[in-house]
């Protein structure tokens, strides 16, 4: 296979080769610096017709595949090199007039790689590895355009709709963007969904459709997007809950989960977007939930849960926890996703755990409760727990 770019490659690796450290640069050095610049944005040039015509030769969708995520690569190692050039430039004790072209140079270097990113992006989606690292520069420049976004459209949501928790549950990606944490690297994945994101929720604050409490306008376009994060699950499974949980009769409330389940599976998702990868998609996990929900009602319904409690807890030894049932919730919950705990149906593992277990202020724990307490924890409790979890660690300490 013919690499079409091993003479850009070339050029860009002796063009970094240069003493930039000098205290001068002297005219020829300027000469050759210009000389190989030139034949570098002349290679740019023809990148995509040389792509092009490698492409066409391949016929194996891997072979395709790792051809254009190594060139893609290749082009983001070059971008942030050319970046750090240039931040490092303004320390460099050089003639301003020199460094001015020099500064020029590495620009126009990170224009052409920028083209044909682009180009790749647009043209060879498919082929594109949307979990490469953004470039520092793009990814700067991007941060000042989600930023300026995010400033007008922030007021005009919270405007728009009454679910004020919603609303920052949907900013929440914008918010972490542009202030990420210490580390962290986002790659094009994060820049896609976002550039997705943003004109679907500037469409829905001109949207004047008023849908019920269980599916509004804001939660359909969530979904739209697979918009999968845990707090967006959570929130949607809390309101439901407690919108369902107006009708006291256990069949009409079945009823309604089957509708909310009927109306989650109508949606239509948009293909290739989903906020977090590693995660199954927001329809499949509430509706996951839904048919727990389902579970537990027909189960309550038919007093299974109060018989299989009165025939088993003579069988079962009890534990007492000097812990709130609340914090309990929460360690099985870590336990669980940190996969240390293997529960594939989740219901019936909180159902057996509140059957041995007591605290200080209950002798008999529901079901019902340790469960609602384990998808919805309360901040307050989850800052307790981590303290916990601090205390145990100076404990283990002691052990070594």
């Amino acid at each position: 296979m013919t690499y079409p770019l091993a003479k850009f490659d070339e050029l860009v690796a002796a063009l970094l080769a240069f003493k930039m450290q000098e205290a001068e640069l002297s005219s020829e050095t300027l000469k050759n610096l210009y000389a190989l610049l030139q034949q570098t944005a002349d290679e740019a040039e023809h990148v995509r017709a040389g792509l092009l015509q490698e492409i066409m030769g391949i016929r194996k969708k891997k072979a395709l595949t790792l051809f254009i995520q190594n060139f893609q690569t290749a082009c983001v190692a070059i971008a942030d090199k050319m970046y750090v050039h240039l931040y490092t430039m303004q320390s460099l004790s050089i003639d301003k007039n020199t460094a001015g072209e020099i500064v020029h140079y590495y620009k126009a270097i990170l224009e052409k790689v920028d083209d044909i990113l682009y180009f790749i992006e647009i043209h060879f989606t498919k082929y594109f590895d949307r979990m490469q690292k953004l470039p520092v520069h793009y990814y700067i420049r991007w941060r000042q355009k989600i930023y300026h976004a995010l400033a007008a459209l922030k007021p005009s949501m919270h405007l728009r709709f009454k679910d004020i928790l919603l609303v920052e549950t949907a900013l929440q990606p914008f918010e972490q963007f542009i202030q990420p944490l210490e580390g962290k690297d986002f790659c094009y994945h994060d820049l896609i969904y976002l550039k997705n994101l943003l004109p679907a929720l500037q469409q829905q604050i001109q949207n004047e459709d008023t849908s019920d409490d269980m599916f509004d306008v804001l939660t359909r376009c969530l979904l739209t997007m697979d918009f999968n994060s845990s707090h967006f699950i959570n929130h949607c499974m809390e309101k439901w809950k407690k919108k369902i949980a107006e009708s006291d009769d256990k069949n009409e409330q079945i009823t309604h989960w089957f509708i909310c389940k009927k109306n989650l599976c109508q949606i239509s998702v948009q293909p290739h977007l989903k906020l977090m990868v590693t995660k199954d998609s927001a329809i499949k996990i509430l509706g996951n939930y839904i048919n727990e929900e389902i579970q537990i009602l027909q189960s309550e319904n038919s007093n299974e849960l109060r018989d299989t409690s009165v025939q088993h807890q003579p069988e079962h030894k009890i534990f007492h926890f000097t812990l709130p049932v609340s914090q309990i919730a929460i360690l099985l919950r870590l336990l669980v996703e940190a996969g240390f705990i293997k529960a594939q149906n989740q219901t019936d593992f909180l159902k057996r755990v509140a059957m041995v277990i007591q605290t200080d202020k209950t002798s008999m724990v529901s079901a019902e409760s340790l469960r609602n307490k384990y998808y919805a924890p309360e901040r307050n409790q989850l800052l307790s727990v981590k303290d916990l979890l601090f205390n145990l660690i100076k404990f283990m300490k002691r052990l070594e």
